[in-house]
């Protein structure tokens, strides 16, 4: 099941918005996460003490993140990307 982003930030390039594609799967998870998102520039992930779990940078659109070290529970993924635009999702881990 892929879990839809919830958008926080628009840009507008000329007159054409600029949109972004976005899937988290599995989702639910277990060990693993795959993202894929177009323009992904960086992401960060959160428990929701607001605690920082993991920060990387990347260029690539596909990042698979491991997820067997965290606990069970509900996590928030922001990612940014070109043109400034950030994005937040959840990820579900479930052991």
């Amino acid at each position: 099941t892929l879990f839809p982003y919830t958008t926080l930030f628009r840009s507008v390039l000329n007159v054409n918005q600029f949109s972004l594609n976005h899937q988290l799967s599995p989702n639910p998870a277990n060990n693993h996460v795959v993202l894929k998102s177009d323009y992904l520039t960086s992401y960060m992930i959160f428990d929701l003490s607001g605690k920082l779990i993991e920060e990387k940078t990347t260029q690539d659109n596909k990042v698979t993140i491991d997820t067997q070290s965290w606990p069970s529970g509900l996590y928030l993924i922001k990612t940014n990307h070109e043109q400034g635009l950030q994005k937040i999702g959840k990820i579900l881990i479930q052991h």
